[in-house]
């Protein structure tokens, strides 16, 4: 059984299919982005896409920490899939909070070494596959919720 949400979670299905439709479109653009005459532009669009991928991220391996957080557990029982946890996430999801979501120190230390850069590849790559083994784990009704947002 799925874990017990706060609120029906049909209704939070469609803001989830967002945050993965956004993240294929973003990621999509990605080599355009790098490539804008205005690399300010550039940099604020792959922010956007970041955002998403962060929000991802949460959403499949996350753990809820506050009340109203969705986590895909909302939707399919652990016993039925279970994202498949990628040696890059601990690394990534630190990148996200440090780098992206609060100032801090690490963001010098990423400079001078070298790696604010970020390579999102085979992220993009396990992430379409994790959320396609997910749609394929639901069960028809949660599926539905899922699927005019969704046409992958």
């Amino acid at each position: 059984m799925a874990t017990e949400s706060p609120q029906p979670p049909n209704r939070m299905a469609r803001h989830i299919a967002y945050e993965m439709a956004m993240f294929v479109y973003a990621a999509s653009l990605y080599p355009q982005l790098m490539a804008h005459e205005d690399k300010g532009i550039g940099s604020l669009l792959f922010e956007a896409c970041l955002i998403h991928f962060r929000n991802l991220l949460e959403f499949f391996y996350g753990k809820r920490e506050c009340s109203d957080d969705v986590v895909a557990t909302d939707y399919v029982s652990p016993d039925v899939w279970k994202a498949s946890s990628p040696d890059w996430l601990r690394e990534y999801k630190e990148r996200c909070a440090k780098l992206l979501a609060h100032p801090t120190y690490k963001r010098v230390e990423h400079m001078e070494a070298g790696t604010m850069g970020w390579h999102l590849d085979a992220q993009f790559n396990h992430l379409q596959a994790e959320w396609s083994a997910f749609i394929e784990a639901l069960p028809a009704e949660r599926k539905a919720w899922f699927g005019a947002q969704c046409p992958w």
